[in-house]
Formats: structure tokens, C-alpha cells, sequence
């Protein structure tokens, strides 16, 4: 069994691409810009406009699946009076 010694420690325990913010005294003199998110001037009527939008797809959605229940519970109807029927023909031909 080979035994290996751990590896030198680093020059600079500190490996970062961040800035170290705690290395100036109060934290004074710092040139450090953030970036900020650009928006547009119709930003908030465009999202208003996808809400509206929204709610209206969720609305014809609702619409549609209440007419397709409707169908659905037509053609089980159906079923259930021509199974009745079924049953009434095959008393009578006993």
C-alpha cells in the first residue's frame, strides 16, 4: 500500500470571483457596480395584457370542457337506455 502526504496548501486560502467586501475598512470607497435589469416602458402594459389574455384561454378552457361533459354524459345516457333496452329484448326472448 502506497501512502501519499496530503497536498500543499494553497498560497492564498481565499479563491473567489466575487470581491471580498469585508477587506476595506467600513466598507468605504467601494467602485462596485451591480447590473440591473433593463425594462421597457410598456413592460406593465404588455403584462396586463398577457393576464387578460390568460384568463381568457383559461375561460374558453373551462367553456370547452363543460360542453365536452355535456356530450359526455349525453353518450353515457345513450348507453344506459340502449343497454335497458338490450335487457328488456333479451327477457322477452327467454
Amino acid at each position: 500500500m502506497i501512502r501519499r502526504s496530503p497536498p500543499n496548501a494553497p498560497a492564498s486560502p481565499h479563491y473567489t470571483s466575487e470581491p471580498n467586501l469585508t477587506s476595506c475598512p467600513n466598507n468605504e470607497n467601494l467602485n462596485i457596480t451591480q447590473r440591473k435589469r433593463k425594462r421597457e416602458s410598456d413592460e406593465l402594459g404588455r403584462m396586463k395584457k398577457m393576464m387578460v389574455d390568460m384568463k381568457t384561454m383559461f375561460e374558453e378552457f373551462v367553456l370547452n370542457q363543460t360542453q365536452q361533459n355535456n356530450k359526455i354524459d349525453t353518450l353515457r345516457m345513450a348507453i344506459e337506455e340502449i343497454r335497458t333496452q338490450n335487457a328488456k329484448i333479451a327477457i322477452q326472448n327467454l
